[in-house]
């Protein structure tokens, strides 16, 4: 089991959940219930939840998604990084 497996598991127990009852509350993409074998796939440390299902693990267990992206080594959604802003230039200055 991993850290992140291990954190959802424990928090998912403090608050008296059952996996079937946490693995209903999240929501695929296409709008359907999570399935509770694949809850217990994450838990068990074998795969890396996507980025929607961070966000609404940390919501359902209240959890900072900050430190969910750590554990799976990711970064959280956040402004497009691939520009590079620039500056004006100052006459005369360093």
């Amino acid at each position: 089991m991993n850290i992140l497996g291990k954190l959802i598991r424990t928090r998912r127990k403090q608050l008296g959940l059952q996996q079937k009852e946490l693995a209903d509350r999240l929501r695929n993409q296409d709008g359907a219930a999570l399935s509770a074998s694949y809850l217990n796939y994450l838990e068990q440390g074998r795969g890396v939840p996507p980025d929607y299902l961070l966000e609404q693990i940390a919501a359902i267990l209240d959890l900072p998604v900050d430190a969910l992206y750590f554990w799976v080594r990711r970064l959280p959604p956040g402004p497009r990084t691939d520009r590079v802003c620039r500056g004006r230039s100052h006459s005369g200055g360093v």
